[in-house]
């Protein structure tokens, strides 16, 4: 029936007449379905396909169907042919009414909006209603709404409330989820993995070369003397030049790290006389600039009151088995491609602006050039505190609820322009300093591979490491800040590096969810393991 059913979405309008016939009597012919869903076989007659396809996906155990997408123009809504590759489609679970309603459109209604190409094809969308009854199956049409409102006796203009456009049901963020406020990005020395001023000053200093010897490993330093003392056997093999040098990089950089709070207030001031924002309404995100699978992906999560109910969304593809080793990792549509162009090309201008005068991101002591922190460039009010209490959080206190997920308050947002052939900075080998971590593509041109491959949790290491392609604009990956990861080299497409071609890159943007509650309830007390252990020269 399935390979029928895949044939029928293909041909042309007399011959799917005679396969949608094969299909009613092979139906017919199954005395399990036809016993207790003879009721669907007779509207199987002489339909379109999508409507068949619709009906199929109601039976027992077809919740998930793999069939090619339909490619067709259809009768009724005389819509141009659909020109996307075939892909494989994950159906809607049966419709069963929901846990928690979401008091949509009226109060004790629940609204549930199914976007074009999550059911059947791309021209299939519908919105169902349940109403504050015991009815398990929904109301799908203005018409069964106006039927089951006259039947218990509520006024028929009532009806004006609903609306069965998924359009104009995801124009708005879906309500706050009662959280706590986000209070943006807090000074590094309170927001370091060790949690504790003290220890951030003293506390895992990076070192990768002296004097033409390779060092390669964290620090603990105070001052010259009982540093010289505490790592007296280590330091013997270099001599007395090395060792001095050594001190010297040192007292650098724990005197950066002293004035690191005073310095980023004043590089603050300076970049906002440099820099002028190119499209300001970027650095406000607003409904238009989600796509409607996030928006829709909000709106079911609540409600729901588990990971499993909501990784049934059509719009939610968890990319680990439910018993796979290691922390899970979810993908998602997040924005729109041309917002997230936009925001790419502002991220570049605010670079090309600022110059040298603008913070960097620092991987184990390493500096990436193409970086955007962007607390400091001003982004943090309208684009990045939105992001986390809007659709980080509402996702996370269900996907992560023992991670401080339904408590992130503060963030670290940073993006990075990646070119062809890097091997340094975001390629090592390291976990988030975050509770939750989303990444999100904003450009990818002519670019392939860099895949981000995930080797799970220390405590929770993955038999094989998970490859994430990362090349669909306005895609974003969700995962537990503690899940070791690294980006893979990326390489232009059909281009050799060694010509004088166009320069080609991709710029990601990072969110680091941060728990302050989390942290202070649950964090040990004595942390040196947790940064001692996520270098890659270890691994």
């Amino acid at each position: 029936i399935t390979h029928l059913v895949a044939r029928c979405a293909t041909a042309p309008t007399a011959r799917r007449r005679t396969l949608e016939d094969r299909i009613a009597v092979d139906l017919g012919n199954r005395s399990e379905l036809a016993v207790n869903f003879s009721h669907l076989l007779q509207p199987c007659l002489h339909r379109s396909s999508h409507a068949l396809l619709r009906t199929m996906a109601i039976l027992p155990n077809r919740s998930v169907l793999t069939l090619p997408q339909p490619s067709i123009e259809t009768e009724e809504s005389g819509l141009p042919v659909d020109e996307r590759l075939q892909r494989n489609l994950r159906l809607p679970a049966p419709a069963i009414r929901p846990t928690i309603v979401n008091n949509q459109p009226l109060p004790g209604w629940h609204r549930h909006v199914i976007l074009g190409g999550a059911l059947m094809s791309p021209h299939d969308a519908d919105v169902w209603h349940w109403p504050p009854d015991e009815r398990e199956r929904p109301l799908r049409s203005a018409a069964e709404v106006r039927e089951w409102l006259s039947a218990h006796g509520e006024q028929a203009s009532v009806v004006d409330c609903f609306s069965f456009s998924p359009q104009v049901c995801l124009s708005d963020f879906p309500a706050p989820d009662g959280g706590p406020a986000s209070v943006g990005e807090l000074p590094a020395s309170t927001t370091s993995t060790h949690q504790h001023p003290e220890k951030f000053r003293v506390r895992d200093y990076w070192v990768e070369m002296c004097r033409g010897y390779v060092i390669r490993r964290y620090f603990d330093f105070t001052d010259a003397s009982s540093f010289r003392f505490d790592y007296a056997v280590y330091l013997r093999q270099f001599s007395h030049l090395v060792v001095e040098d050594l001190v010297r990089q040192l007292e650098k950089m724990r005197d950066e790290r002293d004035e690191a709070d005073a310095l980023r207030s004043e590089r603050v001031d300076e970049l906002k006389e440099l820099y002028s924002p190119m499209d300001g309404s970027v650095r406000s995100l607003r409904e238009s600039s989600m796509s409607l699978e996030c928006l829709n992906l909000l709106t079911q999560a609540q409600s729901c009151t588990s990971a499993r109910e909501l990784t049934e969304s059509p719009h939610l593809m968890p990319l680990t088995a439910p018993n796979e080793g290691g922390s899970p990792v979810y993908t998602f549509p997040l924005f729109t491609p041309a917002y997230a162009e936009s925001l790419a090309e502002e991220l570049r201008h605010f670079e090309e602006s600022c110059g040298d005068a603008r913070g960097r991101l620092f991987v184990c002591g390493r500096e990436c050039e193409q970086s955007v922190l962007l607390d400091e460039a001003g982004f943090s009010p309208g684009l990045v505190d939105v992001l986390l209490t809007r659709v980080i959080r509402p996702l996370s206190k269900l996907l992560f609820p023992f991670d401080g997920g339904d408590s992130l308050d503060h963030h670290a947002c940073f993006s990075l322009r990646q070119q062809p052939g890097e091997q340094d900075g975001p390629f090592t080998l390291l976990p988030d300093n975050a509770e939750v971590a989303l990444q999100i593509c904003l450009s990818a041109d002519g670019l392939v591979g860099g895949d981000l491959v995930f080797y799970g949790a220390r405590d929770e290491p993955r038999q094989t490491p998970l490859n994430v392609p990362l090349l669909e604009v306005g895609h974003a990956v969700l995962y537990r800040g503690t899940n070791l990861h690294r980006w893979k080299p990326l390489e232009p497409l059909g281009v050799d590096l060694r010509d004088d071609s166009p320069s080609f890159s991709r710029t990601v943007l990072n969110i680091s969810g941060r728990s302050s509650t989390w942290r202070a309830e649950y964090m040990a007390v004595d942390d040196e393991y947790a940064i001692r252990v996520s270098s890659h020269m270890d691994l």
